[in-house]
């Protein structure tokens, strides 16, 4: 379980955005067995959507990324429900080894702020 693949991004040249160069593949275990989440190549994101304020501890570009990428794609494109998404990211924060009071702040601060993003992405839907 855990990350299959990579994070490979190209920069977009516009403000924070890139984009996947190759797939990003989460393997997941679910209730249903494993799972593979897979983020196409193209994939847009602005990386983790962190506060200027609370980047000097949780800066944008470390190694939760690849779980901020995952955690984008799965708002984005609402495969599973909000909540679940949020549990993923956690999972995939934990795969990633990222210290247990950052993951969990970073988990909190989705399941505390996420709701608009969420809710936006379901209205283009």
């Amino acid at each position: 379980m855990g990350f299959v693949t990579d994070l490979v991004l190209k920069y977009t040249g516009e403000s924070d955005w890139f984009t996947l160069d190759r797939p990003l593949i989460f393997a997941y275990r679910a209730g249903i067995g494993d799972v593979n989440i897979i983020v196409p190549e193209g994939f847009r994101t602005d990386l983790a959507s962190i506060p200027p304020a609370v980047t000097p501890i949780l800066p944008v570009n470390d190694t939760h990324m690849k779980a901020a990428v995952l955690h984008d794609f799965m708002y984005r494109d609402q495969m599973v429900t909000r909540s679940l998404a949020d549990r993923i990211f956690l999972a995939a924060m934990r795969e990633l080894k990222i210290p247990g009071w950052k993951a969990w702040a970073m988990y909190a601060a989705v399941r505390l702020f996420g709701g608009r993003a969420w809710e936006k992405n379901a209205a283009k839907a």
